[in-house]
């Protein structure tokens, strides 16, 4: 086959899984073999030209070969939100020699504390792909 689109779906073997394909996809979805599992161009171990394993899940109970030019496993969707949510300048004691600041006349030769917070937030992901082989 050339391409084998895996959306949202099961692929499931009770023993060993050869799939034949030139690129295949796994949106969301599951590749599941209770044995072996090889996927390749020929059954030969020629290389596809790319697995794309995106929030799903390739699995097999015992060896699995994946032979492609690019395997990508990836989440299909993560968006983070980052940013400042609090700061503050605060004049602190000049203390001659020691706090660097020239102790006489107006605030701007004495030392500041600045202090800045920021976030990370994750606001939306998918579930996190996984390859995963109980063999080799």
């Amino acid at each position: 086959v050339d391409n084998l689109l895996n959306d949202h779906g099961l692929i499931f073997s009770g023993g060993d899984m050869n799939l034949k394909v030139d690129r295949l996809k796994n949106l969301g979805a599951a590749i599941y073999a209770m044995g072996n599992l090889r996927v390749d161009r020929d059954g030969q171990g020629g290389l596809a030209t790319s697995i794309i394993n995106s929030s799903g899940t390739i699995e097999s109970e015992r060896n699995l070969i994946l032979a492609a030019s690019t395997i990508q496993n990836i989440r299909t969707v993560l968006t983070t939100e980052s940013g400042i949510y609090s700061a503050s300048i605060t004049p602190i004691a000049c203390i001659d020699g020691v706090t660097g600041g020239d102790c006489e006349g107006g605030k701007q030769n004495r030392p500041f504390q600045i202090t800045q917070r920021d976030h990370f937030i994750v606001s939306d992901a998918t579930a996190a792909s996984s390859i995963t082989s109980g063999g080799n």
